[in-house]
């Protein structure tokens, strides 16, 4: 079984990044790329822990196979059942951090994430694509099968809104 678990957590340090570029760019909604992921590397498991590491040739292939039927299931089942979102965990306060800084980081951060998501799914994309993986516009355009010129267009307004919800708000507070 540790052999099981070497090479799935191998296998996942090389692969998660890769993967979820991949499901940012093809799920619906930004906010579904956790629960795919996980669903998708939890199949892969199951299938190292019932044949074996000698049954998956490409790992990366396959995972990205099991991504793809993932994402059919996912938003089949979601169509016919939808969700209310549940808020997430806080995060864990860094020891050199005094807590008012943290908090008011968080906050800032948080209604960013909030206000992003505001923004129509592809501007949402763009936005995590560039901010959130260092993509470059270029890189951003071929996946998102966009001009290069309309990528940095929504990224530019969306991070215009975003600045100036932010600027409005600071000032009414």
């Amino acid at each position: 079984m540790s052999d099981v678990n070497a090479y799935f957590n191998i296998v996942y340090d090389a692969t998660f990044r890769d993967l979820t570029r991949v499901c940012v760019v093809k799920a619906r909604r930004v906010q579904d790329v956790d629960d795919l992921l996980q669903n998708t590397y939890e199949s892969f498991y199951r299938q190292l822990c019932r044949h074996g590491t000698d049954s998956v040739v490409n790992a990366k292939s396959y995972l990205l196979t099991i991504l793809k039927k993932e994402l059919a299931h996912y938003y089949r089942f979601h169509a016919r059942h939808p969700e209310t979102p549940i808020d997430e965990a806080t995060e864990l306060i860094d020891p050199g951090e005094t807590p008012e800084a943290a908090g008011i980081e968080h906050m800032t951060t948080e209604r960013i994430w909030q206000l992003v998501e505001q923004e129509s799914p592809l501007s949402q994309k763009v936005f995590i694509l560039f901010y959130g993986y260092g993509m470059s516009l270029q890189q951003i355009a071929e996946e998102l099968e966009l001009t290069e010129g309309a990528v940095k267009s929504r990224l530019l307004r969306a991070r215009n809104r975003i600045r100036e919800t932010l600027r409005k708000e600071e000032v009414t507070a």
